[in-house]
């Protein structure tokens, strides 16, 4: 599936996701923005700091909701607490 397709999906279940706020949507839409590889297969490797500035939203913030999009079934989220290392973000297919 193409980014694209991806995101069409993510909005088409968010119209009748009554938690899924206009923030929620944008960085959905930056994650797919960063992804390379298969959607599906890859992980998205991120930096915080990267979605924040794109976001012009604080840590606090990017914390909430990508742990909500996480929580509400959209990505699979694993943060990692290295500053090293890069956290990982899964999207899952929906049928």
């Amino acid at each position: 599936m193409e980014n694209w397709e991806c995101l069409k999906c993510f909005l088409a279940m968010g119209e009748n996701d009554f938690r899924v706020s206009a923030e929620h949507i944008s960085l959905f839409a930056i994650l797919i923005s960063l992804h390379n590889g298969d959607i599906f297969e890859d992980a998205l490797l991120i930096e915080p700091k990267q979605i924040i500035c794109r976001m012009r939203i604080s840590y606090k913030t990017y914390r909430k909701y990508i742990k909500e999009l996480h929580e509400f079934g959209y990505i699979r989220y694993y943060p990692s607490y290295d500053p090293k290392k890069n956290s990982e973000v899964f999207f899952v297919k929906w049928n």
